[in-house]
């Protein structure tokens, strides 16, 4: 699913997170942090699917291209996407197919989730995924998506220079009325004490080939312990989704499709 704007304004310590630079976020998201700790702690129960019948589990499926090959995941829930985690068991199984390629999703643990995931050498735009949940005990279920039209990014390339005070364009080959877009950007600068901070930003866009970027506007770079006098490091993430159609699951499942293409180490001079 496509977020709406998401700033950046707090401050969290990344040892918490077992990460090594301090995070800047921004309100009104500084709130969520009790809610995101509780989270996670309330995550990571699990149940066997066998006990669950098929419209009681929640689907979480994500088919995700990065124009070398695309990685199909899988999560199962009960109460939803932060509920407890779905185990397949009794000869259930799932299985994803496109081009008439078929393969069987294996177990992958996280830190805190049980998914299912695979991966295919296809990336080409407009590719069905059919992905089937196969119930030796219940009702079989299936979602099926499409990829989005692939894309490369053209420009600024890895390693170009960025200026503060001057916009540049970030230029996609062709354009997907079909799909909605999105930029998450990632910049690694230095605070005035000498320490390390990492500013996000992020927001929807319509994509017509080109998005123009005017740093100088980003209220991220506004942060007082920012060090304008050394360059930061800057990442930028397009992506490509669009949604698909779901049977059988609980009614709030949901199947999403995404290309995904990143520029890296672009040096932010202010």
């Amino acid at each position: 699913m496509m977020a709406s704007f998401v700033n950046i304004i707090f401050c969290i310590n990344y040892n918490l997170w077992n990460v090594s630079d301090p995070m800047i976020f921004s309100s009104p998201y500084l709130k969520l942090v009790p809610l995101i700790a509780i989270s996670l702690i309330a995550c990571t129960s699990d149940t066997e699917s066998d006990l669950i019948k098929t419209e009681g589990l929640w689907a979480g499926i994500k088919v995700e291209s990065n124009g070398s090959r695309t990685r199909v995941n899988t999560e199962f829930n009960v109460g939803g996407s932060s509920g407890t985690n779905v185990i397949l068991t009794s000869n259930d199984n799932v299985m994803a197919t496109a081009n008439g390629i078929t393969k069987e999703l294996e177990k992958d643990f996280d830190l805190l989730d049980v998914d299912y995931q695979g991966y295919f050498d296809i990336t080409a735009g407009n590719t069905e995924f059919t992905i089937e949940l196969k119930r030796n005990k219940n009702e079989n279920a299936s979602a099926t998506v499409a990829l989005p039209v692939s894309f490369s990014i053209l420009s600024p390339q890895k390693g170009n220079d960025i200026f503060f005070n001057k916009a540049f364009n970030v230029h996609v080959d062709g354009t997907d009325s079909s799909s909605e877009s999105s930029y998450n950007l990632v910049a690694k600068c230095k605070t005035k004490s000498g320490g390390n901070l990492t500013l996000l930003e992020g927001a929807d866009f319509k994509q017509e080939g080109d998005y123009i970027f005017n740093l100088s506007d980003f209220v991220i770079f506004d942060h007082g312990d920012l060090d304008k006098s050394k360059s930061c490091i800057v990442s930028i993430e397009i992506t490509r989704e669009k949604t698909g159609t779901m049977s059988n699951f609980h009614s709030k499942s949901i199947v999403t499709s995404a290309q995904i293409r990143k520029v890296t180490d672009l040096l932010l001079k202010f």
